[in-house]
């Protein structure tokens, strides 16, 4: 059986013949793996009907129930690992349930989407809310209310009296996020076309890149057919990003030229900030591809 990603990563934090709750249990996948990889024993809880009836015809104790209404059916202490899998964003009481897990179980793990990876601020810059695998809705039909980062989760469990013992962030890898000031400028160009040229050894860094600049849609296209570009180049018209990132222009006149080493949990791990010195640039990517700055 192949497990989701962060379904793998769960399964192995749980101890072989663990007592195991699975809230928002879906088609009962986990369930099915400890059970017959680990041999551990448990309930699912879910909602939707057809799920549940997956779980059943699955052989998994399943209790169907909305996870907001609490966990009154299971008593303190039952279970050795409560789960919370891709969940947490859709509850309305998110206080309520990390304090229900904790009561019903000795440990709890809780995995959810990351809103402040790269790749959701590309969105967000771009005038969107993000649709990824991870969140596949539209704005205006997703069940998620409660958008966090690792951060916020982090704060809000000390809130809570909770200890974290374990963490894990999924994704492709790091980001090189990079501001300049216009496309097909000389300095920019030569700047894009240094990035280009390096894109076997970031790709075999797992480094990606991504340019940030005020011009539209169009005009990027453009510059990006012109110069064989193999990367995304972001349209940041009311330099949402631009200023997000503090390399607004004096005066809010045009956009200096940043580049920023940005690590899978979406924070900065280096940068740079040199308008005229073109080669500080290229020289900042390649030393984040030779020291490995962020694993």
């Amino acid at each position: 059986m192949t497990l989701r990603a962060d379904l793998a990563q769960i399964a192995d934090w749980i101890a072989p013949g663990s007592r195991v709750l699975d809230l928002g249990c879906g088609d009962g996948t986990l369930l099915a793996y400890l059970r017959d990889a680990k041999g551990c024993r448990g309930y699912g809880v879910e909602l939707d009907d057809e799920h549940v009836a997956h779980c059943v015809r699955a052989r998994i104790n399943v209790v169907q129930q909305n996870l907001d209404a609490g966990l009154r059916m299971f008593d303190d202490d039952m279970f050795d690992t409560v789960v919370l899998s891709q969940t947490l964003q859709a509850m309305h009481n998110t206080e309520g349930i990390l304090r229900e897990m904790a009561r019903v179980g000795k440990q709890g793990i809780v995995s959810f989407p990351n809103f402040g990876h790269w790749r959701h601020l590309l969105s967000l810059t771009g005038g969107h809310m993000p649709v990824t695998p991870q969140m596949p809705y539209q704005w205006y039909d997703t069940p998620n209310i409660h958008l966090c980062t690792p951060k916020d989760f982090e704060i809000l469990a000390a809130k809570l009296g909770f200890a974290i013992t374990g963490r894990a962030l999924l994704a492709d890898g790091p980001l090189i996020l990079y501001f300049y000031p216009a496309d097909f400028t000389p300095g920019c160009t030569k700047e894009a076309c240094s990035f280009r040229d390096l894109h076997q050894e970031l790709m075999k860094a797992r480094l990606r890149v991504v340019g940030v600049s005020p011009q539209d849609v169009e005009s990027h296209r453009r510059f990006a057919d012109k110069h064989d570009l193999n990367f995304p180049l972001l349209a940041d018209p009311d330099k949402v990003a631009v200023k997000a990132y503090d390399v607004d222009g004096p005066l809010g006149i045009g956009v200096r030229r940043g580049t920023y080493l940005i690590g899978k949990d979406g924070r900065i791990e280096d940068s740079v900030l040199a308008d005229l010195r073109i080669g500080a640039h290229e020289s900042f990517v390649r030393n984040a591809i030779s020291s490995g700055a962020v694993k």
